[in-house]
């Protein structure tokens, strides 16, 4: 039976997230973050991501096969594919999100995702993390993007 600790983790970063969503102004989500990203860029980049990975672990959860795409993202092993072309290039339609449809997407997704991790089967979730754990320990995900939006505010560690 895998670890399911990492649950914990999310709900803890989910619940963070939160919170600094529902403290944002207009103004803080225009907020630059350096490279052409804004605060609210990071929070559609996160909702993004989230929404990708929930779609795959439902993909997984009914083949019982975990195929992590683009595996050597990070490896720089294999054929290369570069996750910060896929970044780059939908940073133009995440920065030009309306600021409460980013707020509300970022958490749903995030709910979402953290709803389709933890109702994988042992069998498909061991794969998983035996692959690739950050995938379903979204936390990790989200405590980087959450501290960078933190600094940029001004707000203390």
């Amino acid at each position: 039976m895998p670890d399911r600790s990492f649950v914990v983790e999310n709900r803890m970063a989910r619940e963070r997230l939160q919170s600094v969503v529902d403290k944002l102004t207009d103004t803080d989500m225009a907020r630059p973050l350096g490279d052409g990203w804004t605060v609210s860029a990071a929070l559609g980049h996160l909702a993004f991501w989230d929404q990708r990975w929930a779609e795959k672990f439902r993909e997984w959860d009914r083949t019982r096969t975990v195929r992590i795409p683009f595996a050597t993202w990070h490896t720089g092993e294999g054929p290369a594919v570069d996750v910060n072309a896929v970044n780059d290039a939908m940073l133009p339609w995440w920065r030009a999100r309306e600021f409460q449809e980013v707020r509300s997407d970022v958490v749903a997704a995030a709910e979402a995702v953290d709803r389709a991790v933890e109702a994988l089967s042992d069998p498909v979730l061991e794969q998983l993390l035996a692959l690739r754990p950050r995938t379903a320990i979204r936390a990790v995900h989200r405590r980087e993007h959450l501290a960078q939006i933190e600094r940029a505010l001004g707000v203390p560690a």
